[in-house]
C-alpha cells in the first residue's frame, strides 16, 4: 500500500504535536495550581474546633508585603469577618505591638434561623514578625490583658456584651519563591468560648476567614 508523501508529513506533525502537548501540560498545570487556593484542616486534640491551613502564589514584593504588615489600619480591609483593630502598645515597625481585634460574628446557616444570633467575638493578640532568608513571618496569639505585663496600666476597649475569644493562634507565611512572586501560607485556630451547640458552625467561619482572605491578599496584589 502506497502512502503519499503529504499524508505521511500530516500524520508526522500530528503526533509531534501531540507529544509536545502531553510536555507541555504538567507546567501549566502546575502554574495554575499555585494561583488557587488549597484549604486544609488540622484537628486540634480535645477541641471541637480545628485548625484550618490556606496557601496561594501572589505576584508582588517582599516590600509590599511588609508594607502591608506594617499598615495595622488597613487590616478589616483584607483580613475578612474583621470590623475594628487598634494598636494598644508596641510599633509594628519594631516587630512586636499587641492590637486589639474586633471580628464580626459568623452568620447562622437556614436550619439555625430561629437561634439569636451569636454576638461579635473581641481578642487581644500579640503580634510578632520577622524577616529571615526570603521569608516574611507574622504570628499572632492571643493574650490575657489582665496578665501581660506590656498591657498593665492600659485600658483595653470593648463592650462588656461582647463575648471575648478564648484562645487564638494566626500565622502568616510570606516565602520568596523567584522574581515578584511569593507563596502565601496562612494557618488559623479560634476558639471562640461558646459553649452551647456549635454544628459546625464556627469552624466553617473560620475556614470562610481564612480562604477570603486568602482570596483578599491575591485581588490585591494580583490586580
Amino acid at each position: 500500500m502506497v502512502i503519499h508523501i503529504n499524508t505521511l508529513l500530516y500524520r508526522v506533525l500530528k503526533l509531534v504535536l501531540i507529544i509536545s502537548a502531553c510536555l507541555l501540560t504538567p507546567s501549566l498545570s502546575s502554574a495554575q495550581n499555585a494561583e488557587k487556593i488549597v484549604i486544609s484542616r488540622t484537628n486540634i486534640e480535645a477541641s471541637r474546633f480545628g485548625q484550618f491551613r490556606g496557601t496561594v502564589q501572589i505576584q508582588t514584593r517582599m516590600e509590599d508585603v511588609k508594607a502591608l504588615i506594617l499598615e495595622s489600619e488597613s487590616y478589616p480591609e483584607w483580613l475578612h469577618g474583621c470590623k475594628k483593630t487598634q494598636i494598644l502598645v508596641g510599633d509594628l515597625s519594631t516587630g512586636k505591638a499587641y492590637i486589639y481585634f474586633l471580628y464580626d460574628a459568623p452568620k447562622l446557616p437556614w436550619y439555625l434561623r430561629f437561634v439569636p444570633r451569636p454576638k461579635d467575638r473581641d481578642m487581644v493578640l500579640r503580634l510578632l514578625w520577622e524577616i529571615t532568608d526570603g521569608k516574611l513571618m507574622v504570628n499572632l496569639s492571643d493574650v490575657n490583658p489582665q496578665q501581660e505585663p506590656d498591657l498593665e496600666g492600659i485600658t483595653i476597649p470593648g463592650d462588656s456584651s461582647l463575648t471575648t475569644v478564648k484562645q487564638a493562634t494566626v500565622s502568616w507565611a510570606f516565602v520568596a519563591v523567584g522574581q515578584d512572586r511569593i507563596d502565601v501560607i496562612h494557618e488559623m485556630y479560634i476558639d471562640p468560648n461558646h459553649n452551647g451547640i456549635d454544628m459546625g458552625v464556627m469552624n466553617k467561619y473560620v475556614k470562610d476567614m481564612v480562604r477570603k482572605s486568602l482570596e483578599n491578599i491575591k485581588t490585591r496584589f494580583n490586580n
